[in-house]
C-alpha cells in the first residue's frame, strides 16, 4: 500500500510567535559543567523564544506492506489461527521538534555527548540536523542564550516492521451455553528513524513497548453475558538507563569514571485483567457491571526519578488503579 499526507495548514502557516523564558535548562552548559542532573533553574539573563511553522515542509509520502496467513484448523470446528509479518514506512514525516529538544539537540550536537554522560547517537556530528540546530540556538559571548528557534520539520525516514498473530476458539454446547477464547500477540520488531539523509538509522525500538498481549474469554448462557479479559504491555527501559548507579554516599559518578557501575533498570511489563458482567431481562433490560483493573495495579515510581513522584507511561503504566461502573440499559422504540 502506499500513502499520502499534505502538512496541515497551522504547520505551514502559523505566524511566529515570541515569548521571553528565564526558568531553563541548558544542556549544553550543564554537559561543560559535569552536571549530571541539569535541572531547570532561574537565570540572570532571558532568551527569546520563537515558534512558527514551516512554509518549505514537504509532503508525507510513505510504502507498507504485509503478508501471512489464516488458518482454520481441520477437525476442530471453531478453532483458528493467524499470524502476520508488516512493515510500515514513512518518508518526510513531519514532527513538532520544541524548544526543549532543540536544546538537548544543540548540546549532543556540539559534544557529542548527552547530558547523564552517555554517548549522542539520535544525529550524526556535523550533519545538516546537527548544523540547523546548532543554528537555531543563539548565544552571547559568554555562552548565554539569547534566542532560539523551533517548529516542525520533516522527519526523513521511520520504518517500523513487526509481527501479528492470534488465536481464535469458539465452543457451542446444548445445556451450558457459549464459550469464545481469543489471545492476541503483536511483536514490534523494529522502529527505525532519522531526521535527515545524512543521519545515522537508528533502531529506538527499546523507547517502545515491544510487545503486547490481549486475551479474552466470554460466556453467554441464558439471560447471562460474562467477559474476562487481561491485557499485558512489555517492559521498557528505565529512565536513565545505562547510566552510573548512586554510590553508598549518594554522589552519583560519570560515565567512564573507575567507581561507575552501569544502572540496566526496566520498567517491569504492565499487567491487567478486567471483567464485564451482564443479565439481560427481557428484549428491552439490560444491567451490566464491569470492573477494569481488577487487582488495582498502580504504576511504581521507578529507581532514578529524580524525587518526582512521576511513573513511566510508555507502556501504558497508569495511575489510575480499579474502576467499577454499573451501566443500565433500556431500549425505547
Amino acid at each position: 500500500g502506499t500513502n499520502f499526507h499534505a502538512p496541515d495548514m497551522q504547520y505551514i502557516y502559523k505566524n511566529p510567535s515570541q515569548s521571553q523564558v528565564g526558568i531553563y535548562a541548558d544542556p549544553y552548559q550543564c554537559i561543560i559543567a559535569g552536571d549530571r542532573t541539569c535541572q531547570s533553574v532561574q537565570h540572570n539573563t532571558y532568551f527569546s523564544s520563537y515558534l512558527s511553522g514551516g512554509p518549505s515542509l514537504n509532503n508525507e509520502t510513505g510504502k507498507s506492506w504485509t503478508y501471512g496467513f489464516a488458518w482454520q484448523i481441520p477437525g476442530v470446528e471453531g478453532l483458528s489461527v493467524s499470524a502476520d509479518y508488516w512493515r510500515i514506512g514513512i518518508d518526510n514525516g513531519i514532527v513538532n521538534v520544541g524548544q526543549d529538544t532543540v536544546l538537548a539537540d544543540e548540546a549532543g550536537c556540539r559534544t557529542g555527548l548527552q547530558v547523564d554522560g552517555s554517548p549522542y547517537i539520535a544525529h550524526g556530528q556535523g550533519s545538516s540536523y546537527c548544523q540547523s540546530v546548532i543554528a537555531n540556538v543563539k548565544r552571547d559571548a559568554n555562552g548565554n542564550i539569547t534566542a532560539v528557534y523551533s517548529g516542525p520539520i520533516n522527519e526523513n525516514q521511520l520504518y517500523v516492521t513487526g509481527i501479528d498473530a492470534s488465536l481464535a476458539y469458539a465452543l457451542r454446547t446444548t445445556h451450558w451455553g457459549s464459550f469464545n477464547l481469543s489471545i492476541d500477540y503483536t511483536d514490534n520488531l523494529s522502529y527505525k528513524e532519522r531526521t535527515l539523509v545524512s543521519d545515522p538509522l537508528v533502531n529506538t525500538r527499546y523507547n517502545h513497548a515491544a510487545s503486547k498481549v490481549r486475551g479474552s474469554v466470554n460466556w453467554r448462557g441464558g439471560a447471562w453475558d460474562v467477559t474476562v479479559y487481561g491485557d499485558r504491555t512489555g517492559r521498557v527501559r528505565a529512565p536513565n538507563y545505562n547510566s552510573c548507579n548512586a554510590l553508598p554516599n549518594g554522589i552519583r559518578p560519570s560515565a567512564g569514571d573507575p567507581d561507575c557501575t552501569i544502572y540496566l533498570g526496566h520498567v517491569p511489563a504492565w499487567i491487567t485483567w478486567s471483567t464485564n458482567i451482564g443479565y439481560r431481562f427481557d428484549d428491552r433490560t439490560k444491567v451490566s457491571l464491569g470492573i477494569s483493573n481488577i487487582f488495582d495495579n498502580i504504576g511504581k515510581i521507578p529507581y532514578y526519578a529524580g524525587g518526582f513522584e512521576f511513573i513511566p507511561t510508555l507502556n501504558n503504566a497508569s495511575y489510575v488503579g480499579r474502576e467499577v461502573q454499573l451501566t443500565f440499559d433500556y431500549k425505547i422504540d
